[in-house]
């Protein structure tokens, strides 16, 4: 029973993200969540789930998702990254390094985190923090 639980999850996941590539991202949140009903510590589930909510600029919903995903896993560099990207879409440039920091700290070594810093640090005419 467990494996037919597990695949379920999958599928979810999977139809949540074909119609998210298909930029239908209510009902892809629909998919999320079926999946998060199906197993509720399936974190991959809130990661997409937090994904889609930051496409409709429901920020706070999204913070929410990637939120219980670090209720699974604590040292999931990438989330942290994403919630970097929230809060700096929300103007909360101090948290957003925060979580950027998190992000590194637990191993995420992606260009694209340091060229945001760069770019936020530009926008606050930090020069020299930029380069």
């Amino acid at each position: 029973m467990e494996e037919k639980n597990i695949s379920e999850v999958e599928e979810h996941n999977q139809q949540g993200k074909v119609l998210f590539s298909l930029e239908k991202y209510n009902e892809a949140i629909e998919m999320y969540k079926n999946a998060e009903s199906e197993d509720p510590m399936y974190l991959e589930s809130y990661f997409n789930l937090g994904e889609a909510y930051v496409m409709l600029d429901e920020y706070n919903k999204a913070k929410e998702s990637f939120n219980k995903v670090l209720l699974i896993d604590k040292k999931n560099a990438i989330t942290y990254f994403h919630l970097g990207n929230v809060e700096f879409l929300q103007g909360n440039n101090d948290m957003g390094r925060e979580y950027y920091a998190k992000a590194i700290n637990n191993g995420y070594d992606d260009a694209q985190l340091y060229v945001n810093m760069g770019n936020v640090a530009e926008q606050a005419g930090n020069d020299e923090e930029a380069i």
